[in-house]
């Protein structure tokens, strides 16, 4: 049996946490680099008290959409033994390390013509340019394609994916996962009822909308 993972949340309350989303440094295939492992192990040696890996995805269609690349792929056994030294360098240093799951990008994601893009329900989104302060990197100025709503199937399959990617992490030794539940990705998009219209057990009432992320939990 797997151990539970374990943060001495007393002890990171008193100490700065970072996480940093697109420094990862991972090659072309999302795989962990020299430099990832470079940069966090300083990160953990400076001081901090958490380390969480941002820009990392746990399931194949989450590399495959991804609006930035690359990014750090979780989602393959072939990732493990990075990951694990990953989580080695900064165990040496005493810090504690977790990894940011994305499901999917959703509404956000780049479109695969393939394939459509999926999210909760059948809404796109416009990110006007300039609403974001100068420096700060997003995809402004478009307007993404409108999604199909996800099936059931489609859900539970991304829900167990990110699920074998969390299992993944912990063999990998590392202290836990946090879930990609922001801006228009995939599993931000079941949340709101503004962006949630959706009449099955994943919409309407609070419990149905939040139903994707307690299942995974």
């Amino acid at each position: 049996m797997l151990a539970p993972f374990k943060i001495n949340t007393l002890e990171l309350a008193n100490r700065m946490v970072f996480g940093p989303m697109a420094v990862t440094a991972p090659d072309a295939e999302g795989r962990l680099t020299d430099q990832t492992v470079a940069f966090f192990e300083e990160r953990a040696r400076g001081g901090v008290g958490l380390v969480i890996v941002g820009g990392s995805v746990a399931t194949a269609r989450g590399w495959d959409e991804s609006p930035f690349r690359p990014v750090l792929r979780m989602d393959n056994e072939e990732a493990l033994p990075g990951l694990r030294r990953l989580g080695e360098a900064v165990h040496a240093c005493g810090v504690p390390i977790i990894a940011e799951l994305t499901l999917g990008f959703g509404r956000m994601a780049t479109a695969i013509w393939e394939r459509p893009n999926i999210s909760a329900s059948p809404l796109e989104v416009f990110i006007a340019k300039d609403r974001f302060p100068r420096g700060i990197y997003v995809p402004g100025g478009k307007r993404t394609p409108v999604p199909d709503a996800a099936t059931a199937a489609q859900i539970a399959e991304l829900s167990a994916k990110t699920i074998e990617a969390a299992l993944r992490m912990q063999r990998a030794g590392w202290d836990g996962i946090e879930l990609a539940a922001h801006m228009s990705y995939f599993a931000a998009s079941f949340l709101s009822p503004r962006t949630n219209w959706r009449t099955d057990m994943y919409g309407g009432n609070v419990a149905n909308r939040a139903r994707l992320l307690y299942e995974i939990v």
